[in-house]
C-alpha cells in the first residue's frame, strides 16, 4: 500500500487532509472481508466531516472493520486513529488482545503493511505495528486509546494533528452518566481542533432504544422507526450531518446459518433476546394494565416528560388489585397538570424537577417502588426505566 502525497482541503493545512475516500474503500475491499459480518460501506458513504453511528446486535464486526479502515488511513496518509471508551478501565492492557483478535487471526496487518509487520504492540496507550520474527517495530503509532473520564486532564495538553478518525466504542452502556454527550464533544474538539476532515464513528449494541445519546444527536425519532438493515442521514438543527444505521446481517436479512443457530440455541419468545438473535432492539417485558370491570380512576393529572415523550401516570383502583398506576402516552396537557421532568429549566409552574415533593408525588413514587406501575406497552415501560435511571444520576 503506497503512502499518498498529502493534499489539504482548499489548500489550507488548518482544514486538514483532503482524503481520497474512494481509494480507502478500494483498499478495504482488497482485504477480502468475509460475508456475514458488518461492512461499513454497505450502509454509509464513508467520508470525513460528519458523524457515523452504527447500532447492531453484538459481535458482527463493527469495531474490527472500522479499525481496519483507520489502519488503511494510517498506511496511506499517516493517520493516527483515536479509539475511545467511557472509562479508563475499558482501555486497560487486559482488553487489548480482544480488540485485535480477529485482525491478527485473519492476517490483516500483513495485508495492509505488505508483509512488513504481523502484530501490534502497545506503548503508553499507543499501538504500533511490529514484526515478531524480525523484532522490527514501526516508528509511528497507528492508534491511540482515550477514555472520556480522563478528558479534563488531557484536553488542555493533547496534540493530535493526525487523528482524523475517532472510534467511540460501546457508547451505550450501564456506565452512561448525565451530560456525557457534552464531555464527549469536549473530547472531540480537543482532538480535531479546527480541522474539517475528521470522521467520527460511534458504535453501540441495540440495548437501549431510549438512550440519551439519541436525543442529544437529534435522532431520537429516527431511531424509533429504523429496522435492521436500514440507515438514514439526518442534518441537525444547526447543520451537522449524522449518518445512522441499524445494521443487520446481509443487508437486514438473517443468514441461513444465523437462522439455524437461533433455532438451535435461542428459539424462545423472550423479547429480551431480540438483539442476541439478530433482530431488533432488546426489550424488557412489563406488567400491562389489569382488566377488571370495576376499575376507577383516582387521579389523572400527573405526567412525565422525557426524551420528547409525554406519559400520563393515571392512578387507578379496583377491589382485586387495590391502588396502582397505569402509564400510557398522552398528547395534551391541562392547566392543573403536574409534569415531572429532568430538565432544570422548567417551562412553567406546572413542571416539577425530578419527582416533586407533594403528597401525591410521594405516593406515586412509593407505588413505583412497590412494583405497582403498569404499562400500556413495553415502550412506556422502557421510557420510565430510562427516566428513573437518569433521575438516580442527578
Amino acid at each position: 500500500m503506497k503512502r499518498q502525497k498529502i493534499k489539504y482541503i482548499n489548500d489550507d493545512p488548518t482544514l486538514g487532509i483532503d482524503y481520497d475516500w474512494k481509494l480507502i474503500k478500494k483498499e478495504f475491499n482488497k482485504l477480502g472481508i468475509p460475508e456475514g459480518v458488518f461492512n461499513p460501506y454497505a450502509y454509509h458513504d464513508v467520508c470525513g466531516g460528519k458523524y457515523i453511528i452504527d447500532l447492531s446486535e453484538r459481535n458482527i464486526g463493527k469495531t474490527t472493520n472500522w479499525i481496519l479502515i483507520s489502519m488503511i488511513m494510517h498506511e496511506l496518509y499517516g493517520t493516527e486513529a483515536v479509539y475511545m471508551r467511557e472509562i479508563i478501565d475499558m482501555i486497560m492492557p487486559k482488553n487489548d488482545g480482544e480488540l485485535f483478535k480477529t485482525i491478527l487471526q485473519c492476517g490483516y496487518i500483513e495485508k495492509i503493511t505488505d508483509g512488513q509487520y504481523n502484530n501490534v504492540i502497545c506503548k503508553s496507550r499507543r499501538f504500533y505495528y511490529t514484526n515478531t520474527e524480525t523484532n522490527e517495530t514501526a516508528v509511528d503509532p497507528f492508534l491511540l486509546k482515550w477514555s472520556l473520564d480522563e478528558n479534563a486532564i488531557k484536553k488542555s495538553s493533547v496534540q493530535l494533528p493526525d487523528s482524523d478518525i475517532i472510534i467511540f466504542d460501546e457508547m451505550i452502556s450501564r456506565y452512561n452518566y448525565l451530560d456525557e454527550f457534552v464531555t464527549f464533544m469536549d473530547s472531540i474538539i480537543s482532538i480535531i481542533r479546527g480541522r474539517a476532515c475528521p470522521l467520527i464513528v460511534l458504535l453501540a449494541n441495540t440495548i437501549d432504544l431510549h438512550s440519551q445519546w439519541f436525543k442529544e444527536f437529534e435522532i431520537y425519532d429516527d431511531v424509533q422507526h429504523l429496522q435492521p438493515g436500514q440507515h438514514k442521514v439526518i442534518t441537525s438543527s444547526e447543520g451537522t450531518i449524522v449518518d445512522i444505521a441499524l445494521a443487520g446481517l446481509e443487508g437486514g436479512e438473517l443468514s441461513v446459518k444465523r437462522k439455524e443457530q437461533n433455532k438451535r440455541f435461542f428459539g424462545f419468545k423472550n423479547p429480551k433476546l431480540n438483539s442476541i438473535k439478530g433482530g431488533s432492539w432488546a426489550y424488557n417485558v412489563y406488567q400491562h394494565p389489569y382488566r377488571e370491570k370495576d376499575t376507577e380512576s383516582l387521579l389523572s393529572n400527573r405526567y412525565i416528560e422525557h426524551n420528547g415523550n409525554l406519559l400520563n401516570l393515571e392512578i387507578m383502583y379496583n377491589d382485586k388489585h387495590g391502588i396502582y398506576v397505569v402509564v400510557h402516552k398522552a398528547n395534551t396537557l391541562y392547566d392543573d397538570s403536574v409534569i415531572y421532568t429532568l430538565d432544570k429549566q422548567l417551562k412553567d409552574s406546572r413542571y416539577k424537577y425530578k419527582w416533586g415533593v407533594m403528597l401525591p408525588d410521594t405516593k406515586l413514587w412509593k407505588l413505583y417502588q412497590r412494583g405497582l406501575w403498569t404499562y400500556v406497552s413495553n415502550t412506556e415501560g422502557s421510557l420510565i426505566d430510562d427516566y428513573m435511571r437518569n433521575l438516580k444520576l442527578l
